[in-house]
């Protein structure tokens, strides 16, 4: 620029928009949660009762007939076992649980996977039948209606 020619000088104003990005989430917020009583666990412990009879009727007529009553009986063990740990495993709930409308959770809210499900359902069943089956009813008295084996896997059973 020259002192004795100035030249005009363009000023252009440039209007920036800065986005904000989308809030982050919001940490686990528990809901209400409703915990399934005694009478709907027992009702749905009975209907899964009556749906593995089935099964282990089917199953050891077949190889009664075939004269394989001992593998009959391992193989009824299996899937007594498998039904529980399957069903908890990819849905929360085994098929008794959904007629009562009542599903497994874990304590963090999340859907138990297979591991939480052997956990609960094996170990913690076991566990729970030890001494008199007080840990069954250990839910009578407890404030988040955890039966022992709930304890022991950290899950909830709510109503769904």
């Amino acid at each position: 620029m020259d002192e004795l020619n100035p030249t005009p000088q363009v000023t252009q104003q440039v209007q920036v928009q800065v986005e904000t990005p989308p809030p982050a989430p919001a940490p686990f917020m528990a809901a209400p949660m409703y915990y399934a009583s005694f009478l709907e666990r027992l009702v749905a412990t009975l209907i899964d009762g009556v749906i593995l009879f089935a099964i282990s009727f089917g199953v050891s007529l077949v190889f009664n007939m075939i004269d394989l009553a001992s593998l009959g009986t391992i193989l009824t063990l299996i899937l007594s076992i498998g039904y529980s740990i399957f069903f908890i495993g990819t849905s929360g709930a085994t098929p008794g649980k959904k007629v009562m409308h009542i599903k497994v959770i874990k304590t963090t809210g999340e859907k138990p996977n297979f591991i939480d499900a052997f956990l609960r359902e094996v170990i913690g069943k076991f566990v729970s039948g030890l001494i008199l089956y007080i840990g069954f009813l250990w839910m009578l008295w407890d404030d988040h209606k955890q039966c022992l084996h709930d304890k022991i896997a950290h899950t909830y059973v709510i109503k769904a």
